[in-house]
């Protein structure tokens, strides 16, 4: 690590990063850094501006757009005391700031060969909940058990739609390593929770892409409704997000403003979103715990 931070050019974007990290590893007694520290320390670096923008919109509503982003001091508890850095909210490129980065990830053997087989490098459940805090939805918007399609711990779910693939990466992408809620294909002696089926909803440009809608009926089915006129042409990618985010309102997550890296944005990202973020994490742990 020392002779990376060396071989950085004076004035680095990532200089920052790469001391903060620096400073974290001399202050373990093993000259370890937690892998739930490497993601503080990148979310104090990449500024939330710099994040994947915005594009599409999911239920065709579109976040403020140009807000700004209060400047805060990143803060963290070592052994030895605290390493505050202030969190800069610039207009560099991001990959000026990923050289920072992309040196810290040649410098990673180095912090890997430090373990034996009794201490492996694992991120653990706790140590990944401990990271990041549940966010709150967006304006008008509130998370609750009701108004999900859990019925007793588990969505009980019927496929009605062309986008198979898409459907499949939500499924498991949601049955991450915890996950309170089981997700089973519905059965002749149970009760269909949750349908996946398509629809025409045109190519507008406040058209959604794809919705979830619940239904409040006793014994009912919710359905997860793909725009076939906006699916069309798209990436797999945005195909796997489409599918993803609504899937986690049917786990009842809300959605989430621009301020946190989020699947559950109101809008489709460039380059999309296709997985359960931190914060989406732990707002299901929160939801559902």
């Amino acid at each position: 690590m020392s002779r990376t931070t060396t071989a950085l050019s004076p004035g680095t974007p990532g200089q920052p990063f790469v001391d903060t990290l620096t400073k974290q590893a001399q202050s373990h007694p093993t000259a370890f850094v937690p892998l739930h520290r490497w993601v503080e320390i990148l979310e104090c670096h990449f500024s939330p501006e710099l994040a994947p923008r915005p594009r599409a919109p999911f239920e065709g509503r579109h976040p403020g757009q140009g807000q700004p982003f209060p400047v805060r001091p990143c803060v963290w508890v070592t052994p030895t005391g605290f390493i505050t850095l202030p969190h800069a909210i610039t207009s560099r490129s991001v990959a000026a700031q990923l050289q920072g980065f992309a040196a810290v990830a040649l410098a990673a053997p180095v912090f890997l060969t430090l373990f034996s087989s009794s201490s492996p490098l694992v991120l653990s459940d706790r140590m990944s909940r401990a990271a990041v805090a549940p966010a709150p939805c967006i304006s008008g918007e509130r998370e609750r058990r009701s108004g999900s399609s859990v019925d007793d711990g588990e969505i009980r779910w019927t496929d009605r739609t062309r986008y198979d693939e898409s459907l499949k990466h939500a499924l498991k992408t949601w049955q991450f390593s915890g996950a309170a809620i089981k997700l089973r294909p519905d059965t002749a002696t149970t009760v269909n929770d949750l349908e996946f089926r398509d629809y025409r909803g045109g190519t507008a440009d406040r058209a959604a892409v794809a919705q979830y809608v619940r239904d409040s009926g006793t014994a009912a089915t919710d359905y997860v409704r793909f725009n076939r006129d906006k699916m069309s042409g798209r990436s797999r990618a945005f195909m796997n997000s489409a599918a993803a985010h609504e899937l986690g309102h049917a786990l009842g997550l809300c959605h989430k403003g621009g301020r946190v890296l989020s699947l559950m944005w109101t809008d489709i990202a460039s380059p999309p979103i296709t997985s359960p973020q931190a914060v989406d994490k732990a707002n299901y742990r929160n939801l559902w715990r």
